[in-house]
């Protein structure tokens, strides 16, 4: 028959009661040191969260075993069976840790970020969610292409928005009639007028070509909406269009 010692056993309740009345005072307290300097430092909001997760974990992991120990209870061959069983788990799901640690280094480096453009293996799309086993990107066509974060350490990716500006790049053919300083000086108001080109660098109009009847020019904006880049060529191209027209009187020399 098993004697209980309840004085022991009081003693021990209340001193695990102590414990986890730290823990969770230590949760908090790195909770908001973490936040803090997430915030100081312009962490990603997912790289905070994670970082509070393991965090939160690692002190209640620790508090498990403090508890354990105060009730008498051995944790010596649970540790090595825990041991062992993570050397077959670490083999069986090696992706899944490359994935892993692939995602800390993009959240810590700040590569990319939620709602980037960016570029890889021939896949290119915003991101809408950054995790921590996968990327998910959001392509043009609106397709879910999901991307192992251990790719991004193994191949070259672009990052379209990282630098805050993107070039768009317009090339059109006109007549060599059209009173070509009318149409650049009507093109320059009017890419002024719209709002998202950037004054700095100044957008340009390029000679490419020049043949017998007509000259192929290059429009050169730069924008500050990377993520719009695709409306903002469409809205150019209309523009350009429209400007034409006019200084030939109506006539499409697109």
């Amino acid at each position: 028959m098993i004697k209980i010692n309840f004085e022991i056993l009081l003693k021990n309740c209340i001193l695990s009661l102590l414990t986890i009345i730290v823990a969770v005072f230590l949760v908090r307290l790195f909770s908001h040191f973490i936040r803090k300097a997430g915030k100081d430092l312009e962490l990603d909001i997912t790289a905070v969260h994670i970082i509070l997760d393991i965090t939160k974990y690692g002190i209640y992991f620790a508090t498990a075993i403090v508890v354990l120990r105060i009730f008498g209870i051995d944790i010596t061959a649970i540790i090595l069976s825990l041991g062992i069983l993570s050397v077959a788990i670490s083999f069986a799901a090696r992706d899944t840790l490359s994935n892993f640690i692939s995602g800390m280094f993009i959240l810590l480096d700040k590569s990319f970020k939620v709602g980037d453009i960016i570029e890889i293996t021939d896949k290119k799309g915003k991101v809408i969610k950054l995790g921590i086993r996968n990327t998910i990107i959001l392509t043009s066509n609106n397709e879910i292409v999901v991307v192992p974060n251990s790719l991004f350490s193994k191949s070259a990716y672009i990052n379209y928005t990282k630098a805050g500006v993107r070039r768009i790049e317009l090339p059109i053919e006109i007549s060599n009639n059209i009173k070509i300083n009318e149409l650049k000086r009507k093109l320059r108001q009017e890419i002024k007028n719209m709002g998202w080109a950037l004054d700095n660098p100044k957008p340009k109009i390029l000679v490419e070509e020049v043949k017998d009847d007509t000259t192929k020019y290059r429009i050169v904006v730069w924008s500050k909406h990377p993520s719009k880049i695709d409306v903002h060529k469409s809205l150019l191209a209309e523009i350009v269009k429209k400007t034409i027209n006019e200084v030939k009187g109506g006539q499409n020399e697109l």
